[in-house]
């Protein structure tokens, strides 16, 4: 079996390939994802970071200690241990969820865009979209008892329900503006506020509303009560360039509000009660607010001024806080003292290239570091010398590989990726993409960076390195342009992207290449070959490029996306992946013709990919890695060693 390996600019499956220039399409367009059904991949685990890296925008806690918190892509996560520790539950479609509230132990709604309502009668074991007969974005869901509930967004939207949520109508509210949040003081009391300084008060279970004077213009964003009578509501001015802090408070179960003193600076997003008399605000960049007098005085406390905090929930004196790229802050003393439940991931921050040399080691690099992970355990740092910037990562069988990449820099592992030595690679070009075609033999190409030899080879599994004998007029890319990808077949086959668009084959192991003449109408990132003569090609826009008579002619696929897809690469002649920016992920099961859009995971871009038989490991911006396993009834194709299936 040929190893699979891939980074920045090389998938060494089956190889690369570049190109396009026929506008016929592949198969038809990329189907929409559905919007307002729960979404489930069984085929995809979080590697790391757990459990997600979306923006949490609202958490709610039960005494009990149980959870849930909801974000983008339909993102709803949930803790059994009083916030300590956190999972994926669900993903409700792909529209973001911004308000989540439990009507009961078991019960529990989850609201978002364009009208998405999801509920939960048993916990969260599963979830069920409920139509909510608008299109508006809702931003706030609170239970006055486990029937009554009432869901506020975007446009003045107030909806209703009377049946736990199973069924919902529309409440006339008077504004037009978005309302942010909702609260109950009492079983009959219901209050909202919004934007331009906006609260409205309902006295008869949320059926009739009207709004009540605040003396503020600025955005108020979350409401909390203490009891029946005493209220606070925190926001701030919308403007980016000011930094207008509000704080209200309320008496009289919010009939009447009057502005607090309380300390000015940053805006404020979330706020919650933890007792009668204590209660605690967050916001943008880690601002944190504490009262222990009924939100008459405010004291600041220090979360994480790197955090954007969205939302705050208590369950006695412990406290849950969230906001971007998933991170979430817990305080088991009121919010005197913060924790950081998401730490940053050991991996590199920017993962340029992953390997998967067996089934039980992955091996990622990024920067100047190595890190490997065993049968599943942590990532621990490799032990290597090298101390350049890394692109490329090859191996030639379960033990053997090699790391390459600024100023032609090499490392060399005889033990799978624990250990690395220093080689002489025979160049000081960047090295953009290393491919293994057997047990001993390799290519290393580099870019237009740098001086020495574009191409490298070698015949002794990477321990010395010598120039590619190439006919110095035909090397690829003019020698001195930056390459965007390499393929490298067994039979000698292979293929290379260059700057601008052009694309150089070679017959012959490397040694001469033949530019075909065409010139690709977009900029592309990463080529896969399927055998000598089907290659597909993805880059930007969106777009992917296939050709099944080894370049001669090229049609276009259907991506379904406009945005960058950073490599491609396949497990046989059937199965395929593509990553992208923004969370992109497309699978085909026809060897490319036609593509499907995976439901969004994450947010982060994709940059690396090593598949398998198996499945593929995926990895992105800020740390994280995903593995996602071939759905089953998908047996694989045995390519021998010209590519054709045994």
């Amino acid at each position: 079996m040929l190893p699979v390996v891939s980074d920045m600019r090389l998938s060494s499956l089956p190889g690369v390939l570049l190109l396009v220039v026929t506008l016929s399409a592949c198969g038809p367009a990329v189907a929409p994802l559905p919007e307002l059904e729960i979404l489930q991949n069984p085929q995809v685990t979080w590697l790391a970071p757990i459990p997600t890296d979306a923006h949490i925008l609202s958490v709610s806690l039960l005494p009990a200690g149980t959870g849930f918190g909801v974000g983008q892509l339909g993102t709803i996560i949930k803790t059994t241990d009083g916030a300590k520790s956190w999972s994926l539950a669900a993903r409700v479609g792909q529209n973001g969820l911004k308000g989540v509230a439990f009507g009961a132990p078991q019960r529990a709604i989850a609201v978002g865009d364009r009208g998405t309502v999801a509920r939960t009668d048993n916990g969260g074991e599963t979830w069920t979209a409920v139509p909510s007969g608008v299109a508006a974005d809702l931003r706030s869901v609170a239970f006055a008892s486990p029937d009554v509930v009432v869901a506020v967004g975007a446009n003045g939207t107030i909806l209703r329900s009377g049946d736990g949520g199973r069924t919902w109508q529309p409440r006339v509210s008077g504004v037009s503006t978005t309302l942010r949040s909702v609260a109950w003081p009492a079983p009959s009391i219901a209050v909202a506020v919004g934007d331009d300084g906006v609260v409205l008060r309902s006295p008869d279970e949320a059926l009739t509303w009207t709004a009540v004077p605040t003396g503020t213009s600025a955005a108020i964003r979350a409401v909390t009560f203490l009891d029946g009578n005493t209220g606070v509501a925190v926001g701030g001015d919308d403007r980016l360039w000011q930094s207008s802090r509000v704080v209200l408070r309320t008496g009289d179960s919010g009939a009447t509000w009057s502005p607090v003193g309380a300390p000015s600076g940053l805006r404020l997003y979330g706020v919650t009660a933890i007792s009668t008399t204590a209660v605690v605000a967050v916001g943008e960049k880690g601002a944190s607010l504490r009262s222990t007098d009924a939100g008459r005085t405010w004291q600041p406390v220090e979360v994480d001024k790197t955090a954007w905090l969205a939302t705050v929930s208590a369950s006695g004196q412990t406290l849950v806080a969230t906001g971007e790229s998933g991170k979430i802050f817990r305080s088991e003393n009121g919010g005197t003292k913060w924790s950081n439940l998401q730490k940053a991931p050991p991996l590199p921050a920017y993962i340029t290239a992953v390997a998967r040399p067996s089934a039980d080691v992955v091996v990622v690099a990024g920067n100047t570091t190595i890190m490997r992970s065993v049968r599943g355990g942590p990532f621990e740092r490799a032990k290597s010398v090298n101390k350049k910037y890394i692109n490329a990562l090859a191996f030639a069988d379960p033990l053997v590989g090699v790391a390459a990449g600024q100023d032609g820099s090499m490392q060399r592992t005889t033990d799978g990726g624990a250990t690395w030595v220093e080689v002489a690679s025979g160049t000081k070009r960047f090295v953009q993409g290393v491919v293994f075609t057997d047990a001993r033999t390799g290519i290393a190409i580099g870019s237009g960076w740098g001086e020495g030899p574009l191409l490298v080879g070698t015949a002794d599994a990477g321990r010395t390195w010598q120039p590619v004998p190439t006919v110095a007029a035909r090397e690829p890319c003019g020698g001195d342009r930056t390459t965007g990808g390499l393929a490298l077949r067994p039979s000698g086959v292979g293929m290379v992207l260059c700057q601008g668009g052009a694309v150089y084959k070679t017959s012959d192991h490397g040694r001469t290449w033949v530019e075909t003449g065409q010139s690709l109408a977009a900029s592309l990132a990463s080529i896969a070959m399927l055998d000598d003569r089907t290659a597909v090609a993805v880059g930007s826009r969106g777009v992917i490029f296939r050709t099944d008579d080894g370049g001669a002619s090229w049609a276009r696929c259907q991506s379904g996306t406009y945005g960058w897809l950073s490599r491609v690469s396949f497990a046989d002649q059937r199965r395929g992946l593509i990553v992208g920016w923004n969370g992109l992920l497309l699978s085909t099961q026809d060897g490319g013709k036609t593509w499907q859009r995976d439901p969004l995971l994450t947010v982060r871009g994709l940059n690396a990919l090593a598949v398998d038989e198996a499945g593929a490991v995926i990895a992105g911006n800020n740390g994280l890695l995903l593995w996602r396993a071939w759905p089953p009834n998908q047996p694989a194709q045995t390519l021998n060693e010209e590519g054709v299936r045994r």
